[in-house]
């Protein structure tokens, strides 16, 4: 019989099992108990897909049945449904997906589903990269974001699967400090943003333009498509982009 750990499991139907509390006005003390597991090889299979849940050292976590309950590792759901998960041991509580009072930026919840070329497009998540990676754009430092650009090709892009779950998109657009730029005068760079195969809005690039803030309602769009034309070799960048 496995014990149980902290943001392992939860209950099939979205109650998490992981200490028992008896909850009082001013306190709340643990509990604990003792479960007998049953572990029967049991697959969980999320949209289709079967995965292998893990935990978050990588190592694979059972899912097991206890009093004909069927208990499923909370992180590795979590994640399989695109969420991230965060326990908070201060005040014994586990977060899938927004962790009220915090920002949780598109690159740690939403990577691009496809892109037209890896060399040309680049992920930086503060949370997922330690803060290692960055860029700049009018001279600010973005820890998140994303950057689109470079080599010889005039279009590059980046597709989201947004699923009809979020009502606007938000960030900051400009072109990336310190990367080389040729512009043609009648063909000037722009970010095209394309919500289920039609244009919503377009924005006009240059690589002396200032950051600008952006805003875009999404409501009910399956996908959206970044695309950026006419670029010539240059870079531009998405900062602190925001699915709400």
């Amino acid at each position: 019989m496995k014990k149980l750990q902290k943001i392992g499991y939860m209950v099939l139907g979205a109650t998490l099992a992981i200490t028992i509390f008896t909850a009082a006005p001013t306190f709340a003390a643990s509990v604990q108990k003792q479960l007998t597991a049953h572990y029967n090889g049991i697959k969980i299979y999320v949209d289709g897909a079967l995965i292998t849940p893990k935990d978050a050292t990588g190592k694979v976590v059972d899912p097991f049945v206890s009093d004909g309950t069927t208990y499923l590792p909370v992180r590795a759901v979590g994640e399989a449904l695109g969420k991230t998960v965060d326990w908070d041991g201060a005040t014994q509580s586990v977060y899938i997906g927004a962790k009220p009072g915090t920002v949780q930026y598109m690159t740690d919840i939403l990577p691009a589903y496809q892109v037209r070329s890896k060399g040309a497009y680049h992920e930086f998540s503060n949370l997922n990269s330690g803060g290692i990676d960055s860029f700049k754009m009018g001279g600010v430092k973005y820890l998140n974001g994303i950057t689109i650009g470079g080599y010889d090709s005039q279009q590059e892009w980046a597709v989201y699967n947004l699923n009809g779950q979020y009502t606007s998109f938000n960030g900051v657009i400009c072109h990336v400090d310190d990367t080389a730029t040729v512009e043609l005068a009648a063909k000037p760079p722009t970010l095209q943003i394309i919500l289920d195969g039609v244009l919503k809005t377009e924005y006009d690039l240059s690589s002396d333009m200032a950051p600008q803030d952006i805003s875009v309602d999404v409501t009910g769009a399956l996908q959206m498509k970044l695309i950026l034309t006419n670029h010539n070799g240059a870079w531009y960048g998405v900062g602190n982009p925001i699915l709400k």
